[in-house]
């Protein structure tokens, strides 16, 4: 599965009473790391929505934020609310402290005015429920999102990877002319020398400790084995981001044992274009989870 972590996503709910949008936007990191935003009143929702997330997502910086407000109608706007259940705990204090004591007087408005007795509509703990659940359809929608763009971000990274394999193919074919080339250079400045005659010629080993100089087939086949390589896991459904960042390490390291070995002017163009693809390759993987 490939996801991509630069993302961004708003989703609204809203009833007769609120109406409230989450916003989440995640951006390329190594790790992850999770910030949450809530008002005041819904902190006791911060544990289970950094559940949600830590569950769904693996890397990048994700930071999720709440936006809450009430819909007051012309009715309601100045209505008073009471609490009856500590209302009828307050006065039954009152009946038990009279009991005991005999004496003293309270009226009506001392008990309205206690705290907590009259006060604005709470928050019912059922509209709760319905922002957890809204949040976990958008941080599915986003997870989806996320892996919409990781396709396109595929598709991109496999042209590239062909790209590259047609050029091997390319450096392939021309190998056996440069090394033939290469060669006949040599035997001409070792001709125009003058050389002792040994068991072994200097002609003969010069020429052998040259062509295992510029041989760079190893390099290739290397090379060709981490491409597939990232071909395969390209089609997994498990996050692969960093693994292709070790991979793609792994090409650049080829590409400088090939550069370094040879001097011909082919081979060391096509490799510029091989680093150029996986340089390519490189700014792709750092943006997937």
């Amino acid at each position: 599965m490939i996801a991509n972590m630069n993302a961004f996503l708003t989703h609204k709910i809203q009833n007769q009473s609120w109406k409230a949008s989450w916003k989440i936007c995640s951006t390329s990191q190594r790790f992850l790391e999770i910030q949450i935003n809530l008002p005041q009143k819904f902190y006791h929702l911060k544990t289970k929505i950094y559940k949600q997330i830590y569950s769904k997502i693996s890397r990048g910086k994700i930071e999720c934020n709440l936006f809450f407000e009430k819909i007051q109608n012309q009715q309601k706007k100045n209505q008073l609310y009471l609490n009856k259940n500590l209302a009828k705990q307050l006065i039954k204090s009152i009946r038990w402290i009279k009991q005991k004591n005999k004496e003293g007087y309270t009226d009506i408005l001392s008990i309205l005015k206690w705290p907590g007795i009259i006060t604005k509509k709470n928050f019912n703990p059922i509209d709760a429920k319905k922002l957890l659940s809204s949040f976990e359809e958008a941080i599915n929608n986003f997870i989806k999102k996320k892996i919409i763009e990781g396709e396109i971000i595929k598709k991109e990274i496999t042209t590239l990877l062909n790209k590259m394999i047609n050029k091997i193919q390319k450096i392939r074919t021309e190998l056996p002319f440069v090394i033939m080339s290469n060669k006949q250079d040599i035997l001409k400045k070792i001709n125009n020398t003058e050389i002792n005659t040994n068991s072994i010629t200097p002609e003969e080993e010069t020429i052998t400790t040259f062509l295992h100089n510029i041989d760079i087939t190893k390099e290739l086949d290397r090379l060709e084995i981490h491409i597939n390589k990232i071909q395969q896991n390209l089609r997994k459904d498990t996050n692969v981001g960093k693994y292709l960042n070790f991979i793609l390490q792994e090409c650049e390291r080829e590409l400088h044992r090939i550069l370094k070995k040879n001097t011909n002017i082919y081979i060391i163009n096509s490799s510029i274009e091989l680093k150029m693809f996986i340089e390519k390759i490189l700014e792709h993987t750092q943006n997937i989870e």
